[in-house]
């Protein structure tokens, strides 16, 4: 095309932009970012179709129309005031993602806009508003891109960056941003319930932000499977088709999806929280918290002697304002506490355990004295302060390491033995309150040859993933009332079970059931009546070897029939060496179940008391 031609076409590309400015024929719709753990929708995304009287047959030709004609300001402009205005009545726990392109955030007039907007819209404040970096910029773009970023980010408005993985955004520019979200793109969801190699690079994003105190989202969910998959891997946030269309401005998401995100989540929690000795819940304090809305005047009146407070919405954190900062802004008495609060603190659930609260805490750019604020999806709980993650640093040194295998974080053979002489002196007291009293001992059948084919470190990752196994199916559902389920690791690939509840044999035969449809190939095995699926990792880990198998030792009784612990290891030993004798054998693939009833077949026993 020569330079006339070319002049001719931006000519009437700008008259064609100008006129859908004028008439502001940009519709917005919005497409539902999900909450994977309370099964609820936490903020919609704001994307632009063109209008009836838009000359652009779509918004990619509309935006890269206004790219070459230089008019992306103009068209953002219309998109960004569609869009708050529509934010300006949702609940106060709801976000709103803006997209911008990084030449349009880079531009001095960005800030000053954006935070105008928000000023002339009653009840919207800068920590609703998430403003999502699309694109790739230019080198001359990011010295002005930073700036702003670091401008906006200090007003109270959240960064993300978009297309995490398609190589769109680096790791540079989440290095130098600093994001509060990452918005990991389609590439690597989808088919990720069958590919090891995006579930492994949707670890590593997961680590880091975990680590560095980061949410994380996955854009482009569009089958159940990769749901589920997300899940397990430990998203928390999920866009796409399968949960939700762009559209209305007051989307629901589906019951049955909702329903199913709960109670995966109950499984989920329930199943991470057994055997972390040491978790950061144990040193939460609790300081006063406020909504953004309040005015500082009525703030100051309340913190006194306090650090500081706590600014929310719901169970959303909006940040922390130290009594410090509250009092030199004391002459402003009317201005609302949101527009004072630090928003860039470190936030973590009450059960996430000393070690990676610790690291999270340590990640930050520089030493700042705020604390480390608790909340999950039913509130804020309260703070830890630098002086107590120091007592949790102390603590964890000395406790930890002493009662949990660090592979699965179970306890360990000593609490193991403790916990059976403790159950034992029980029943030879006679105490009333006791069950049936059985034990399940579970090994691997074939680990020392997967060991020497594949390696000790996916042999570790395969006893990881059985602990969850076994966790779920055995312990998750019956973990509450007096007969709950106690779950150990022995050492190497050898399990404890003990259960003053009747229903062991029958959770027992589920897991093998369960471990045995991993072990030919199934990626989304499910338990005969649960809906609780079970994670890819561990049926990936057993595809190659498939004469890899479970055997659960099931001894009935042991635990109101013997007298000291060793007894019950020994009772154990003996099953295995005669499991073609007298013990009850059941065959489930390449597993087996073996059922001993101690006080028949060992006549050498008697029960006590």
């Amino acid at each position: 095309m020569d330079a006339s031609a070319h002049s001719n076409l931006i000519q009437d590309l700008r008259r064609r932009l100008k006129r859908t400015v004028e008439c502001r024929s940009i519709v917005p719709v919005f497409q539902p970012i999900v909450d994977l753990q309370v099964g609820r929708i936490s903020a919609y995304e704001a994307i632009s179709r063109p209008g009836p009287e838009c000359d652009f047959s779509d918004a990619t030709e509309l935006f890269e129309s206004a790219e070459k004609a230089g008019m992306l300001w103009d068209i953002e402009d219309v998109t960004r005031q569609h869009a708050l205005h529509a934010a300006a009545n949702w609940p106060n726990d709801t976000q709103l993602f803006l997209n911008s392109s990084p030449e349009v955030f880079a531009d001095p007039r960005f800030a000053r806009q954006i935070i105008q907007g928000i000023e002339d819209i009653p009840g919207l404040t800068p920590d609703r508003v998430v403003l999502e970096i699309t694109e790739q910029a230019s080198e001359q773009a990011i010295g002005g891109l930073e700036r702003q970023v670091e401008l906006l980010k200090d007003y109270g408005f959240h960064i993300a960056i978009d297309d995490v993985g398609a190589g769109r955004s680096g790791l540079n520019r989440i290095v130098t941003l600093r994001p509060q979200w990452l918005k990991i793109n389609r590439v690597l969801v989808d088919m990720v319930d069958q590919d090891r190699a995006r579930q492994n690079m949707i670890r590593f994003f997961l680590h880091f932000a975990r680590l560095s105190g980061v949410k994380l989202i996955a854009e482009g969910i569009e089958r159940a499977e990769e749901l589920w998959t997300l899940v397990d891997l430990g998203v928390q946030y999920g866009q796409g088709f399968y949960l939700g269309r762009p559209g209305a401005r007051d989307q629901h998401l589906h019951p049955t999806i909702a329903d199913a995100l709960r109670r995966k989540a109950v499984v989920i929690q329930g199943g991470s929280s057994v055997g972390r000795m040491v978790q950061i819940e144990q040193y939460v304090s609790s300081v006063p918290i406020f909504s953004p809305r309040t005015p500082i005047g009525t703030v100051l009146a309340t913190v006194n002697n306090q650090p500081g407070c706590i600014i929310a919405e719901g169970s959303r954190v909006v940040g922390w304002c130290s009594t410090d900062s509250l009092q030199r802004l004391s002459w402003d008495h009317a201005t609302e506490v949101g527009f004072a609060c630090r928003s860039d603190v470190c936030i973590t659930r009450p059960d996430t355990n000393v070690g990676e609260a610790l690291s999270l805490a340590s990640s930050r750019s520089e030493f700042s004295p705020l604390p480390l604020i608790i909340a999950d999806e039913s509130g804020v709980k309260g703070v830890v302060s630098p002086r107590a993650m120091l007592a949790a640093a102390s603590d964890v040194t000395t406790i930890h390491t002493r009662r949990v295998t660090p592979l699965t974080g179970l306890p360990n053979r000593v609490m193991c033995d403790q916990h059976l002489h403790e159950r034992l002196a029980r029943a030879r007291h006679n105490d009333p309150t006791l069950g049936c009293g059985d034990v399940a001992i579970i090994d691997v059948r074939g680990m020392s040859e997967f060991n020497g084919v594949y390696g000790f470190e996916l042999g570790d990752q395969l006893i990881e993933q059985l602990a969850t196994l076994i966790r779920r199916i055995t312990v998750q559902p019956a973990n509450s009332g007096p007969h709950s389920i106690f779950l150990g690791h022995l050492g190497d690939d050898r399990f404890l079970l003990t259960s003053d509840s009747p229903t062991l044999p029958r959770r027992c035969m589920r897991m093998l059931k369960a471990f045995s449809r991993c072990g030919v190939g199934s990626i989304n095995a499910r338990t005969d009546d649960s809906s609780v699926e079970i994670g890819s990792d561990l049926s990936l880990l057993m595809s190659p070897a498939e004469h890899l198998g479970l055997r659960c030792i099931l001894m009935q009784g042991v635990l109101n029939t013997c007298r000291e612990v060793r007894e019950v290891h020994a009772l154990s030993d003996t099953a295995r060496r005669t499991a073609s004798g007298q013990h009850g054998r059941v065959e489930i693939g390449a597993s087996e179940f073996l059922i001993a009833r101690p006080a028949d077949e060992f006549p050498g026993l008697r029960r006590v008391g």
